[in-house]
C-alpha cells in the first residue's frame, strides 16, 4: 500500500481544540485505510461527516486523556470506557469526538461497504445481518490487526501487497466474526496437494512480482480467508511469509552464483532497494547478505 500524505482530513470538522495533524490515506481493494496523527490543546470538539460506506475506527494511542465517542454531541456516550476504543458506523452516521484533557492521539480507520466484504469473505459470512452502530467496544484481535495496518502506512519500507490482504482479509473476517447470529465457523483443512502445487509454482514464476491474495484464492477457487487458512494448514505459515522465504531463498542462490552485486539480488528479487534486502535478509536469516555471501563462498 503507498499511503497519500494529505494536510488535512476532508471527512472531519474540527471545531476546536486540534493543534496540528498527520493524515496518510490509502486505498486498497476498494477500502479506504486512514491513518492519523494529532496534538491537541486539551479540550477537544471534532465531528467526522458520514462516509460513502461503514467505518471502522481504531484508537491506537491517546496522550493526557480519552476522546469520547458520540452519535449526537450532547448526548453522551453510555458505553463504558474500557482500555481500547473501537468504533463501528454505518455509511450515514456522523461521530463526534470529544474530549476536555486530550493531549494527542493515532488513531486508523477502514472504510468499507457489505458487498465488498461480502465478495471477499464469500462462505464465512453468510448469512450476516447487517452492521448496526457500536461504540467504544474492544476487541483485541482487531486492534491489533489496526495496529499493524497502521505500521504499513507509515512505513518506510511498506510490505508486499500480499500482506496488506492478508491484515485486511484478517481484519474483516473478525468484524464477520463479532457482528453475525450465528457462531463463527470458518472451513477447515488444508490445500490439496493439486492445489499447492499450483500455488507455490505461481509464487515462484513470479517472485519478484506484487502478488494478491485475490490472486493465489483465485487459483485454488477459494474465497480469500478460507485460502489463508488452508494455505497455512498445508505449510505451516501464511502466504506472505512464504513468498518472502521463497524470495529470500532466491536471493541466496544468486549472491553464491557472485554474479550480481547485492544491490543487483535486491531489484531482482522485488525489494525496493539494498538497505530494504539487508533489513529483512538479516531478519530471517540471522545475518546480512555480504556476511551470508562470504560465509557460503
Amino acid at each position: 500500500m503507498k499511503p497519500v500524505a494529505v494536510v488535512a482530513d476532508t471527512g472531519s470538522v474540527v471545531a476546536q481544540g486540534l493543534r496540528d495533524e498527520r493524515l496518510l490515506i490509502g486505498e486498497w481493494g476498494g477500502m479506504v485505510i486512514g491513518f492519523k496523527e494529532a496534538r491537541c490543546s486539551g479540550e477537544m470538539t471534532m465531528r467526522c461527516t458520514p462516509s460513502q460506506g461503514m467505518r471502522l475506527t481504531i484508537v491506537l494511542e491517546e496522550k493526557g486523556g480519552r476522546v469520547e465517542p458520540r452519535l449526537d454531541l450532547h448526548r453522551p456516550c453510555a458505553d463504558r470506557a474500557g482500555p481500547q476504543t473501537i468504533c463501528l458506523l454505518p455509511a450515514t452516521e456522523p461521530l463526534w469526538g470529544v474530549s476536555r484533557n486530550i493531549r494527542g492521539f493515532r488513531k486508523l480507520s477502514v472504510r468499507f461497504d457489505t458487498d465488498t466484504l461480502r465478495e471477499r469473505m464469500q462462505e464465512d459470512i453468510v448469512p450476516m445481518r447487517e452492521f448496526s452502530p457500536r461504540l467504544r467496544f474492544a476487541d483485541d484481535g482487531i486492534w491489533q490487526l489496526g495496529r499493524l495496518l497502521a505500521d504499513e502506512m507509515v512505513s518506510a519500507y511498506p510490505a508486499c501487497e500480499l500482506y496488506t490482504d492478508s491484515l485486511l482479509t484478517a481484519l474483516l473476517a473478525r468484524l464477520a466474526h463479532i457482528q453475525s447470529e450465528k457462531p463463527y465457523a470458518p472451513q477447515r483443512g488444508g490445500l490439496t496437494k493439486q492445489q499447492l502445487r499450483v500455488v507455490t509454482d505461481f509464487i515462484h514464476a513470479h517472485l519478484a512480482d506484487s502478488i494478491g491474495l485475490r490472486d493465489l484464492a483465485a487459483l485454488t477457487g477459494l474465497s480469500q480467508s478460507h485460502f489463508c487458512r488452508a494455505f497455512k494448514a498445508a505449510t505451516g505459515m501464511s502466504p506472505h511469509r512464504w513468498h518472502l522465504q521463497a524470495r529470500i531463498g532466491s536471493a541466496q542462490q544468486l549472491l553464491i552464483e557472485r554474479r550480481l552485486s547485492i544491490t543487483e539480488v535486491a531489484l531482482a528479487t522485488g525489494f525496493a532497494d539494498q538497505s530494504h534486502f539487508s533489513k529483512v535478509f538479516a531478519r530471517l536469516t540471522g545475518s546480512t547478505p555480504a556476511v551470508w555471501r562470504r560465509a557460503h563462498l
